[in-house]
């Protein structure tokens, strides 16, 4: 098994999720879930006409959440009746929220981190161009 090397250097297995065990490197596994356990208890339907009786979520007795596809927890009949706990959830605390705030601001990121990039190249363009001006105006003078 090669070891990632830095700059010559060897890195320590056992830093990087490896433990020794009999001689032999094993991946060393998490007792932490996959996901947190209200996510995958998350149960949504894919209703198109409403969430009657053969709604997903409402053959398991569950009320539609924002995860549904279609009615997304709002525009159906199988939705929780509000209570003084939901006043104060907001729509960022949810966990769709947050997924969702996430991936916008990582797509934020990256087109701030294209058009960083496009100014770059743009500018030495300008660069080049100049440097490219002035040799031609030197080898015209010359002559």
């Amino acid at each position: 098994m090669r070891l990632p090397r830095v700059r010559e250097h060897v890195l320590d297995a056992k830093d990087w999720g490896w433990k020794l065990v009999d001689n032999t490197l094993e991946p060393v596994q998490t007792l932490l879930p996959p996901a947190p356990e209200k996510l995958l208890n998350t149960i949504f339907c894919n209703c198109k006409k409403g969430c009657s009786a053969k709604c997903g979520c409402k053959k398991v007795g569950l009320f539609c959440s924002l995860a549904c596809i279609h009615c997304q927890g709002r525009s159906c009949s199988n939705v929780e009746s509000p209570t003084l706990e939901d006043s104060y959830d907001t729509y960022e605390e949810s966990l769709l929220g947050q997924f969702t705030c996430e991936i916008e601001e990582e797509e934020e990121e990256h087109e701030e981190e294209r058009e960083d990039d496009e100014e770059e190249e743009q500018e030495e363009e300008r660069e080049d161009e100049e440097e490219e001006t002035v040799i031609l105006e030197n080898y015209e003078s010359e002559e």
